[in-house]
C-alpha cells in the first residue's frame, strides 16, 4: 500500500506511522481507485483537503512541508 500512496505523488510526508500527507492534483476519486486494491481488511481510508486550521506536534520538517503547500 505504501508503494501505491507513494505513486499518486513525489510530494508527501509520512510524519506518523499510519498517516500520508500528499499533495496532488489527483481527484479524491481516483486517488482512493488507485490506493484501494492495495488495502487490507485491517486497513482504513481518509482522503481530505486541507486548506488550514490546523495544529497539533510534529516534525519540524513536516511543519514546514505543510506550511509551504498552504501558502504560510
Amino acid at each position: 500500500m505504501y508503494e501505491a500512496i507513494k505513486g499518486i505523488s513525489n510530494d508527501y510526508q509520512h510524519p506518523l506511522e499510519s498517516v500520508w500527507l500528499v499533495n496532488t492534483n489527483i481527484d479524491r476519486v481516483q486517488v482512493y481507485n488507485l490506493i484501494r486494491p492495495h488495502m487490507d481488511s485491517r486497513d482504513y481510508l481518509l482522503i481530505a483537503e486541507i486548506k488550514g486550521g490546523y495544529y497539533g506536534w510534529l516534525n519540524k520538517k513536516v511543519w514546514e512541508w505543510l506550511k509551504s503547500k498552504l501558502g504560510y
